[in-house]
């Protein structure tokens, strides 16, 4: 005797839509003949990627409890079912969930699954705008500090400024700080004495902001501050063939310096170089070290934190002229503070 086994039908699933506006879900469509079981199971994957294995992994998967209801036939033979999945919540910017429909029989045998519909959801409030942001002028930067935001699913705050040196007009993004971290210093801006205006967006796992969702309004947690003029008076020549990049180390309170010759520069009879630091007390550049620097850098180990720090070096030929100097200034914020 032979027997055989009618496969199951499987559902045609025609749409998912979140609609977190409205209350949250997912709003879930699909077509079956008159004929198939009226039983249905919603499966439901979340998978995340995996910056380790360059992958979206699976790091949960469900049937989810989503009853259908049988809406119309206007598909001829086809009857529609819809149901919302309210039990989902939002996803991160790095995941999506992954719907598919099954038919189960009288027996309990489950179909094979329908095609699959993939979506993002997020929801679409924003957390609310920063309090009690303040920006205070340092000698090695500007000190923001603003309170912690109550939004549970708070990813992270950007940080924007926008200068007199510019048209005043456009932000630029400076920084960020991860939830709980409400203190943020920019030391990369020279302290010239310009006016700056800055501006922290909160911004939630599904990147909602006061900014992004409700348009420009960038006034609404924004602060101005006049700083510092620390500039030496003494100018550096425009003519200078010596390139200097100066990088600050917070944690051990030094200064790295380095530097090379413009691709111009006759570089054949060059014995050494000379590391000056400005000293506001006297106004004037003064040698690092006592003997010339041979080589192409040189760590400050004398710097003092909490101030911006101005460099000068030059390059000493073999007839004791020395050149023109190239500059450098970096800011080196105390320990704490970063």
């Amino acid at each position: 005797m032979v027997s055989f086994a009618r496969p199951l039908a499987v559902p045609y699933f025609s749409r998912s839509q979140n609609r977190p506006e409205d209350g949250g879900g997912v709003d879930l469509s699909w077509q079956m003949s008159p004929y198939a079981p009226t039983e249905f199971r919603v499966h439901r994957e979340e998978r995340r990627f995996d910056d380790a294995t360059g992958t979206f992994d699976v790091v949960d998967s469900r049937v989810v409890p989503c009853a259908p209801t049988l809406t119309d036939t206007a598909y001829g033979i086809r009857h529609t079912y819809v149901c919302t999945d309210t039990t989902v919540t939002p996803s991160p910017s790095e995941s999506f969930y992954v719907y598919w429909v099954t038919t189960v029989d009288a027996l309990g045998r489950e179909s094979g699954p329908s095609a699959a519909h993939s979506l993002s959801y997020r929801d679409g409030t924003a957390p609310p705008a920063v309090t009690g942001f303040t920006a205070t002028a340092t000698e090695y930067g500007t000190v923001l500090d603003w309170e912690d935001g109550p939004a549970a699913d708070l990813a992270q705050y950007s940080v924007f400024r926008k200068s007199t040196k510019d048209d005043g007009t456009e932000y630029t993004w400076v920084g960020q700080t991860k939830p709980g971290t409400t203190r943020f210093v920019d030391t990369e801006n020279l302290q010239d004495g310009e006016n700056h205006t800055y501006f922290v967006d909160a911004l939630d796992t599904s990147g909602n902001s006061v900014h992004n969702v409700a348009g420009d309004p960038y006034e609404t947690a924004h602060t101005t501050v006049t700083e510092y003029d620390l500039r030496p008076t003494a100018k550096t020549p425009a003519d200078w063939l010596v390139s200097v990049k100066a990088k600050a180390d917070p944690a051990a309170g030094t200064v790295q310096l380095d530097w090379d010759l413009s691709s111009a520069y006759n570089r054949t009879d060059i014995t050494g170089y000379r590391v000056h630091r400005w000293n506001p007390a006297t106004a004037a550049y003064e040698p690092l070290t006592a003997d010339p620097v041979t080589g192409l850098s040189c760590t400050d180990t004398t710097a003092t934190a909490g101030t911006t720090h101005f460099y000068w070096v030059t390059a000493l030929h073999a007839d004791g002229t020395e050149s023109a100097p190239g500059d450098a200034w970096v800011a080196l914020a105390p320990q704490q503070s970063e």
